[in-house]
């Protein structure tokens, strides 16, 4: 039952709408504070996987997912309110019956009207062909698109694999892919009525000397355009060459989408995309997500599976310049192997937060360790990182680092004992200390298979982590909310208080230097609006001083 509005503190919102949010939906489910219990999204007979969560304003998020229980992975959606109550039709809402018999990645964003945007593959659209469809997902359940979508590609005779969107400016979307022979970069814009530009998408090729097979591995928003990271192969065989990270930034104008970056403005053939990582290689198999930084360039983290085994981050400008040096700078420097760089950035520091799975040499043991990367490369939590989870014969996997806005993280990640396995979670504060204890919370105890793990910070500064969970004789969709002072449940639920800005357990000046540091940045951190409005005004500023002086 929801908590009393009269005992709710203020948080991100005011009391009032708080309380409105925490009671929207009292009839369904809501943000569990039992680590054996978890929120169940979708308990469907067979498989449901590969969820993604992205974070709405009003502190709630959208969850997305394949189906498979009827045959064909089929993609659903669900919206769920600040206080973790599904705001849709029971088990989600079906976006798109497809017929694929096995999955590759696809993407959800959130526009600014609060609406999710999909990008996945299409087998139904042309029988016998796959296309990229985008639909677009009112918080109502309502497809803005049709029932089909709008059919992004054309033709029929090229390979389209995995698919990226991105929301501009006035909502305006540019859903992207990989594949064709040769293999390339296609993006086509469509408006936020759902109309296509143009009347084909516009096609990039690998423009280096010796052309080489190029995969999208993920595609985020900058400016006016889109920035674009690519695997590429060194060889024409991806399985056995290496693999390395190319990027390049698109302007999008009317029809026209113009390659903006060129790593060498000497070449004979201008946009040849900007090389981010061509050292040893990237994991076959493995796709790259990374992070718009706030001013028109993008934050990248890796894992290199060559050479001294390291994972790595870069930044480059709105311009395509490299911040550190070629190849990027190390997250850690030990003798152990890192095999995992699940990471956040902060616009306002510019630090990188990242979450790492390291190994011993004859990876056989392994741990978790969380470091921050500041925009000078040093390593303020140590060159060996903080260790979240002890070296053990026991692998963790789908590690994620996820910021919050007092200059630490929140470190998630599936602990694997084969099976069962759980989902633990840990803190690091600013200076690098663990506040919820040496040993790391269980936000998930029930023993069963867990899958797919993803994670992000809400509007409220809870943790969301979503991830595929094998109970109860099917593969289920079950999500998390994570409190800053490691317990579970809706924000406002829990025994911190919201003044406890920084999450260290106690109200004091420091929680109201770092609200004023928050409010007072340019522009504002996310959690400065403290009322949900939308932006940061004198009204969030005068909420969070009551809240500190007046207490919760």
């Amino acid at each position: 039952m929801p908590t009393p509005a009269s005992t709710l503190p203020c948080r991100a919102m005011s009391c009032a709408a708080l309380a409105l949010a925490l009671c929207a939906g009292a009839a369904h489910a809501q943000w569990s504070t039992d680590p054996a219990v978890n929120l169940t999204l979708s308990d469907r007979p067979g498989e449901q996987n590969q969820a993604k969560v992205r974070p709405t304003p009003d502190g709630g998020c959208w969850v997305s997912w394949y189906d498979n229980a009827d045959g064909g992975y089929d993609v659903f959606v669900q919206k769920l309110d600040a206080a973790g109550n599904p705001q849709l039709a029971l088990n989600g809402v079906l976006v798109r019956d497809l017929g694929f018999s096995s999955t590759q990645d696809y993407d959800l964003k959130v526009d600014s009207q609060g609406n999710a945007v999909l990008a996945f593959r299409d087998d139904r659209t042309v029988p016998g062909t796959t296309q990229i469809t985008a639909q677009k997902v009112s918080p109502l359940g309502e497809l803005l698109w049709g029932p089909t979508g709008v059919t992004a590609s054309t033709g029929t005779g090229a390979d389209r694999n995995n698919p990226k969107c991105a929301v501009l400016p006035g909502d305006i979307v540019v859903v992207g892919w990989g594949g064709g022979s040769p293999s390339a970069i296609s993006l086509r814009a469509i408006d936020a009525d759902g109309t296509p530009r143009g009347a084909v998408p516009t096609v990039f090729p690998d423009l280096a000397a010796t052309v080489r097979p190029i995969q999208m591995s993920d595609m985020q928003a900058a400016d006016d355009g889109v920035i674009v990271l690519g695997v590429r192969c060194s060889g024409s065989n991806c399985v056995t060459s290496n693999k390395h990270l190319y990027a390049q930034k698109y302007g999008v104008a009317d029809d026209t989408i113009t390659p903006l970056w060129d790593r060498d403005p000497n070449n004979a053939i201008p946009g040849e995309h900007v090389i981010v990582f061509d050292g040893t290689s990237i994991q076959t198999g493995t796709f790259p997500s990374f992070i718009p930084d706030g001013a028109g360039g993008a934050a990248f983290a890796w894992y290199e599976t060559g050479g001294s085994r390291r994972a790595y981050v870069q930044r480059l400008s709105a311009e395509g310049a490299e911040h550190f040096p070629h190849n990027g700078t190390p997250v850690l420097i030990t003798s152990n192997l890192s095999i995992s760089a699940g990471f956040d950035f902060d616009t306002q520091s510019e630090s990188f937060f990242v979450a790492v799975k390291t190994s011993n040499a004859t990876q056989t043991q392994w741990d978790v360790r969380a470091s921050r990367v500041n925009a000078d490369g040093s390593r303020p939590w140590g060159d060996g990182g903080v260790v979240l989870s002890p070296l053990q014969a026991v692998q963790s996997s789908f590690e994620r680092g996820v910021r919050d806005d007092a200059g630490g993280m929140v470190a998630v990640w599936i602990e694997n004992s084969g099976n069962p396995s759980r989902i633990r979670s840990a803190r690091v504060a600013a200076d690098g200390s663990t506040p919820w204890g040496a040993d790391p919370i269980d936000a998930c105890t029930v023993s069963s298979t867990k899958a797919r793990l993803d994670a992000t910070l809400g509007a409220l500064g809870n943790t969301i982590a979503v991830w595929g969970d094998a109970r109860a004789d099917a593969n289920n969709i079950v999500a998390q909310s994570i409190l800053p002072d490691g317990s579970l449940g809706p924000p406002g639920s829990g025994p911190s208080c919201p003044a406890d800005f920084d999450g260290s357990g106690t109200v004091d000046p420091d929680d109201l230097a770092d609200y004023v540091a928050c409010y007072f940045s340019s522009p504002p951190c996310d959690r400065a609006d403290f009322d949900g409005s939308g932006t940061a005004d004198p009204d969030d500023l005068s909420d969070f001083i009551a809240g500190f002086f007046l207490g919760c």
